[in-house]
């Protein structure tokens, strides 16, 4: 509020009036608002942005220590205390938000190969590393099953392995043979015995 300041001695004379103006209590920021966007299988960091409050008169930190105007943060996994703070110095209540490690990628599979034989013109192809429910395979980089195991005809093989963040191995190449060619029936000369 405004003040009207006076000065009064013993005897009772009074100073001149100074007008002095007490401004109001700052307004400390709302605590944020934030969106986490989470590492990735190619991308080991992830990204903290605020939503809300915004502004141009604003700052914002995740460590309560350095602020910056803009409003998000590239940031390794790890929980952070987001603030908010305005040119008074106030500063928001803190919002945790937690980065999540970076998904792991599934190690290059060791594959299993049956080729095919004279009776059966199919080969067969089994993942025997790595194994886990959380697993899919895929023989094509295309289509993905749970089961480890599929059947091939010859041919050339790009074998990846995938978990269920989406990260996709590195492909282990699987090589299928032809089936093995039957010889044809034998023709036959036959000399019968003589006298």
């Amino acid at each position: 509020g405004s003040y009207q300041v006076t000065v009064k001695n013993t005897a009772g004379c009074v100073s001149a009036v100074t007008n002095s103006v007490v401004n109001a209590q700052p307004q400390t920021p709302a605590a944020p608002t934030v969106n986490v966007t989470q590492p990735t299988c190619t991308n080991a960091n992830g990204k903290i942005t605020i939503t809300a409050p915004l502004g141009e008169s604003l700052t914002y930190s995740i460590d309560g220590t350095n602020y910056q105007q803009a409003a998000t943060f590239t940031a390794a996994s790890g929980s952070y205390q987001v603030t908010v703070k305005n040119t008074a110095g106030c500063v928001s209540a803190a919002t945790n938000a937690v980065v999540n490690p970076q998904p792991q990628t599934p190690a290059a599979p060791t594959v299993n190969i049956i080729q095919p034989t004279c009776a059966n013109a199919n080969g067969t192809i089994t993942i025997t590393a790595p194994l886990g429910e959380s697993l899919t395979y895929s023989i094509d980089g295309t289509n993905y099953q749970q089961a480890a195991t599929f059947t091939a005809i010859g041919g050339s093989y790009q074998v990846t392995v995938k978990n269920t963040a989406g990260c996709v191995s590195a492909a282990t190449n699987a090589v299928v043979n032809p089936q093995p060619q039957t010889p044809a029936a034998p023709t036959v000369n036959i000399i019968q015995p003589t006298c």
